[in-house]
């Protein structure tokens, strides 16, 4: 298992030697069973800090991203992504400094969350295109994966299109 975590506020990219700097959390994936450790550390300069996005890349290729935010209402897990492209995968392998402008997140205050690819430059943009999802808040109950289409490289997914739950990961 491969972990990334990163500092929505800053996006300094734990998987480029700064660890020490931004390593807020960490997710492993195992057999299918997730594990959490927070460490709460701020990145050098970030005032603004109190949620966690943790990107982990599991051996079969799967990347996930999961968002904690403490200041959002029903404050908790918010939600779980996975985009599932064995170019995304290599793409994560081959080059982690792409982190470090991945993803923006905006949408808080109407209870979602909007994730969105923000760096055309990056290894992931190119290979997945522009991406855009809502997640909508889980209020601390399991979390549940929205996979994401194949069809969704080289083309916007639609920021407004309805989000359905898939199985809870546990």
């Amino acid at each position: 298992v491969h972990t990334f975590a990163v500092c929505i506020a800053c996006f300094a990219d734990a998987g480029s030697g700064l660890e020490g700097r931004t390593l807020h959390a960490a997710l492993e994936v195992s057999g299918g069973a997730e594990q959490r450790t927070t460490t709460r550390r701020h990145c050098d300069g970030c005032t603004v800090w109190d949620e966690a996005l943790v990107v982990a890349l599991a051996p079969d290729g799967i990347l996930a991203v999961r968002v904690r935010d403490t200041a959002a209402p029903g404050a908790g897990l918010v939600g779980f992504a996975t985009l599932d492209t064995p170019a995304v995968a290599a793409a994560a392998r081959s080059s982690a400094p792409f982190w470090r402008s991945l993803i923006s997140a905006s949408g808080r205050a109407a209870g979602e969350l909007l994730l969105r690819v923000t760096d055309s430059e990056s290894p992931l943009a190119a290979a997945l295109g522009t991406y855009e999802r809502r997640v909508a808040y889980t209020d601390g109950g399991p979390l549940a994966a929205w996979p994401v289409s194949r069809a969704a490289r080289a083309r916007s997914a639609s920021p407004t299109g309805a989000v359905r739950a898939a199985s809870p990961t546990r």
